[in-house]
This record gives structure tokens, sequence and C-alpha cells, in this order.
């Protein structure tokens, strides 16, 4: 199981809806969990960006540039999909297509796994979602990807 924040710590008091960046040390530590397990599993080391950056990490293995990637970390439970948004998407495929290699999608959820699949590969609906924040560009378009259809880290 992964460490997880309470939903009512995530919430604005002000106004009930989930604040808009809510990185806390629980979601710093999935991170650090997800990278311990591309290095242990795939030979894989995740570099982060700074925050604010547009995608989350370069991939580098064999001292090369092999990908840059998205993660995505789900708290609910009996969801079987992972949700990446087209902002991500464009991100990931310009960095790919300009630095000749892979742009990949990585979710960790709740029960502590963790799924990956390259972005060109995506499988699933194009939906549109309300992310429930305060201010503009509350509404986006997402790819809902099945979870069985993505490869299982562990």
């Amino acid at each position: 199981m992964i460490k997880t924040t309470p939903l009512q710590d995530r919430i604005d008091p002000k106004t009930g809806k989930p604040k808009a960046l809510q990185h806390n040390e629980n979601d710093a530590e999935n991170e650090k969990r997800v990278i311990q397990v591309l290095w242990d599993t795939q030979g894989i080391k995740l570099h982060p960006y700074a925050t604010y950056s547009p995608i989350d990490y370069w991939m580098e293995k064999n001292n090369a540039v092999i990908g840059f990637a998205e993660l995505k970390t789900s708290f609910l439970d009996k969801n079987q999909f992972a949700y990446l948004n087209a902002r991500k998407y464009v991100n990931l495929q310009m960095a790919a297509c300009g630095f000749n290699c892979k742009a990949y999608f990585i979710t960790q959820r709740i029960d502590g796994s963790i799924y990956i699949c390259d972005v060109n590969n995506l499988q699933g609906q194009i939906k549109i979602i309300d992310r429930g924040l305060n201010g503009k560009n509350e509404r986006e378009p997402v790819k809902a990807v099945p979870l069985n259809s993505m490869y299982k880290l562990i």
C-alpha cells in the first residue's frame, strides 16, 4: 500500500474543492518508490524535472536518454483506468520526437502496483473530465487507459 494523504487534507476549507497543487511529503515518497522500482526491475533511471515542468521525468539507461515519462498516482481503489490529459500527452510526444526516443505513461495505484506503457500505444477512450478546481481550465480532455492494456511492473 502506498502512503496517502487523507482527502480532507487535500481540500481547500474555504471552497470545499481540491487544492490545485497538492504535492506533499507522501507524494514525494511515492515518487521515490516508483523511481526505485524502475531502477530495480528495468535498470532505468528516472531524472525528475523541476516543479511546474510540463513533464515529470527524463529516462536514462546505459548512459543514454531512452525516453520521457509522466507519472500519475491514483488513490481510487476500484478504478481500472489511468488518465493522461492532452497537455501531458502533447509535451511527452514533443520531447520524444525532438530527441528521437519514446514517451512513457506510468501510473501507480493505491495498492502499490505500478504500470507503464508507451504513449504511442495508448488504448482507451477519450473523455472530458472536470478536475473540480477553482479557476480556469477545469475541464480538459483525457485518455482513459485501461490498466489491463499497460505493462505491470509490480
